[in-house]
Order: C-alpha cells, then structure tokens, then sequence
C-alpha cells in the first residue's frame, strides 16, 4: 500500500489539502553548499469536515481527529481505554470546549479509564459528580505535543 511507504520514510510532512511530499534523492552537501532533496507530491486522500458544527453540541473533535491521523501516519495505534476532547489549532494549540461534564460521564458510561481535555476546561470540573472523577484519570493539556506519546502506544 503506497501510504504505508510513505509512513516508514523520513521527513515526510502533510499539508492541508491532503497532499504528502516523498523525498527522492540525496540531501548530501559538499563545503558550502546547501543540500538539495527533490521532493514528489503523492495523495494520502482526502478528509472532509462539514463547514460548522452544531452550534449546540460545540466543536470539540479537533484532537481527536489529530490523535487518529497521527496513529495512522506513526503506525502506532492508540489506547482503547481513552476519550478525548478538544479542539485544535493549526500550530497544535488545545482550545477549551463545551458540555465538558455530558462529554465525561458519557465516557465514564461507556468503560474509559481515562480522560483527556483543555487546560482551560478545568474549571468545569466541579461540575462532574466526585464519585466520576474517583474513577477516572482525568488529564489536561495545552499543547498537542504533551499527549502524543500517552495516547499512542
């Protein structure tokens, strides 16, 4: 599978419109010269996010769409016993979200151990019962970068 290829080499990068560069070539230098890597366009696909969400619900995927991409692309897959929520900036900032507490006790209701959101949600945890957060290892970030290695086996 071409995409598989893609995730074993180095210095491979996505860009938005679903497009990733292969380096072909060599990126040795001689003395005082830069390095050259030709790089050839390949097509992972394409993922589709409606314009808005339900303004009610708020959106709040963000990381969780980040966490399977980069499962995918690392070919490490991701715990099952986890919920995120967040959402996401293009510099990998997590933004607070909505409805924290409906979001947690529902993850509680369905077996996770663990549960991941915005540092800035944190206030809204006095709104979930102390018997919910007894049970759960509740995890807040402000980065992307903190919870990759956490959540990716």
């Amino acid at each position: 599978m071409e995409s598989q290829e893609i995730i074993d080499r180095e210095n491979n990068c996505i860009s938005t419109s679903g497009r990733a560069l292969r380096g072909v070539g060599s990126t040795s230098r001689g003395p005082g010269q830069a390095g050259t890597l030709n790089l050839e366009p390949i097509s992972l696909g394409h993922i589709h996010v409606p314009a808005g969400s339900i303004p009610r619900y708020c959106p709040s995927a963000g990381l969780t769409i980040a966490i399977a991409l980069i499962s995918l692309l690392a070919n490490r897959p991701s715990r099952k016993d986890m919920a995120l929520t967040g959402e996401l900036t293009f510099s990998g900032r997590i933004f607070p979200v909505g409805r924290l507490k409906e979001k947690v006790l529902a993850a509680h209701r369905a077996g996770v151990k663990s549960v991941v959101f915005p540092a800035k949600n944190k206030a809204d945890l006095k709104d979930i019962p102390v018997d919910i957060k007894r049970d759960l290892e509740i995890i807040t970030l402000n980065e992307l970068r903190e919870i990759i290695d956490l959540v990716l086996k």
